[in-house]
């Protein structure tokens, strides 16, 4: 009797806890539903009133209202932005992508082209303050040949590429290199 009483002893305590758990779910999820709404908000009067930051452009992209903000693709919008300006986008990109469930996808790509943007800044600012040296050392392409192999890459599929990759590596890997 007494092993049994503890046992429904347990049994309630153990229920008890996953009821909490599941409200205290339900409670966060919510608060990242509210918080989420409260950046849309903010987002839509800054637009409205001229003032629109980059991650009010792509947050616009994802809701279909009507403001009379779009761009065709979201990755131009990175484009001529500067550090302080990129370190501040990526923090509102990893917001976002921490409260939107909805469009994890998009949101983790944009994390992905900030960051390659912002190192793409930061070492054009390192460029400037070392000049070419600099910029040949880390890089290893001179600026004269840049653009062909910026070109020889571009436009192509990923199977193309990894064609291209293995190409090349079994190219460096013979006694043709």
């Amino acid at each position: 009797r007494e092993k049994e009483q503890a046992w429904m002893e347990e049994e309630k305590a153990r229920i008890s806890r996953e009821t909490e758990e599941l409200q205290h779910y339900e409670w966060e999820r919510k608060a990242d539903e509210f918080h989420l709404a409260q950046a849309n908000l903010r987002s839509k009067i800054r637009i409205r009133e001229g003032r629109a930051k980059p991650i009010d452009v792509l947050a616009k992209n994802l809701n279909s209202d009507d403001l009379d903000v779009e761009i065709a693709e979201p990755y131009k919008l990175f484009k001529g932005l500067g550090v302080p300006a990129l370190e501040e986008l990526q923090r509102d990109i990893e917001l976002h992508q921490s409260l939107d469930t909805v469009n994890q996808e998009f949101w983790a790509a944009m994390v992905l082209v900030c960051a390659d943007e912002l190192a793409q800044a930061k070492r054009q600012e390192a460029w400037a303050a070392g000049g070419q040296r600099a910029r040949i050392a880390e890089e290893g392409v001179h600026s004269a040949i840049e653009g062909d192999v910026v070109k020889a890459f571009q436009g192509k599929t990923v199977h193309e590429l990894a064609e291209q990759e293995s190409e090349i590596r079994a190219t460096l890997e013979s006694d043709a290199a």
